[in-house]
């Protein structure tokens, strides 16, 4: 959780907003693929663009 914490920072240090931070992310599986924290109240990917 260290790491997470220090990578979050750095990109919030460089400007970028909290959204910009989750997609730019990438979560470490042995973190948040199991079933107790699954996504509720969001996705981490980015919507597809509309047409």
């Amino acid at each position: 959780m260290r790491r997470l914490r220090g990578a979050v920072v750095e990109r919030l240090n460089q400007g970028m907003t909290v959204d910009d931070v989750v997609h730019d992310f990438d979560f470490p599986a042995e973190l948040f693929d199991v079933p107790w924290r699954a996504e509720n109240y969001g996705r981490r990917e980015r919507p597809s663009a509309r047409p």
